[in-house]
């Protein structure tokens, strides 16, 4: 596949413990350019927790189409540092991929410990893909700090009684609910057979308590 994904959504969240809001979209146009629009849905939901745009694109109405990947960029390690860092392994960015910013911005999220946005590419499924995300609703569930090692094999369930979110795919390990996949990554799971989905900890944060779990999505 010639990128990662063809569409990458901008979520935002007033905070750890609050819900992720799917506020805007780029897209890879096949002209070979970046645009980015607002979801008025997700804006308007958005607002009621406080949020004031993204600071390089403060009109709701507007699809931008200039100088869109570069400023979404300035929330990634340089690309010519990856091959010489861990990002890339730690993310699982594709060989043919480490140089190209559209693919990097969506294997790595944009994360940023400066800002609560997010960005959350909308994989095409095709046999061997792999990419990294991390567990959504930690800070509503309390994980025994001892219950989950690096490399650990996990299940998922569709959630279909969730009232928040149609798509929910809830994550556990062995009989224990530790947190669902993240919204537009959970997309995924309802495109693939689901037997030939599977899902192990990658990395595991914690201090005093499990803050944070990487886990590797891989379609077999």
């Amino acid at each position: 596949m010639s990128t990662a994904s063809r569409h990458i959504y901008l979520s935002w969240r007033k905070g750890r413990s609050s819900r992720r809001h799917i506020v805007g979209l780029l897209t890879d146009s096949y002209d070979n350019q970046v645009r980015f629009s607002y979801l008025q849905d997700g804006v308007n939901g958005a607002k009621q927790d406080g949020f004031q745009g993204y600071t390089e694109f403060k009109d709701y109405t507007k699809e931008y189409k200039h100088n869109v990947l570069e400023v979404f960029a300035q929330r990634l390690t340089p690309a010519v540092r990856l091959k010489s860092s861990h990002t890339s392994i730690f993310w699982a960015i594709p060989e043919d991929k480490i140089l190209d910013t559209w693919s990097i911005l969506a294997y790595t999220q944009g994360l940023l410990s400066t800002d609560n946005f997010e960005l959350l590419a909308d994989f095409e499924p095709y046999k061997g893909l792999s990419f990294i995300s991390d567990l959504a609703g930690l800070s509503h569930i309390e994980i025994p700090i001892n219950l989950l090692n690096v490399g650990d094999v996990l299940r998922w369930e569709f959630d279909l009684e969730n009232k928040f979110d149609d798509k929910a795919i809830s994550v556990y390990k062995s009989n224990t609910k530790i947190g669902y996949i993240k919204k537009v990554h959970c997309n995924l799971f309802h495109k693939w057979d689901s037997r030939n989905i599977e899902i192990s900890t990658h990395a595991i944060e914690k201090n005093g308590s499990i803050k944070n779990v990487f886990i590797k999505i891989h379609l077999a």
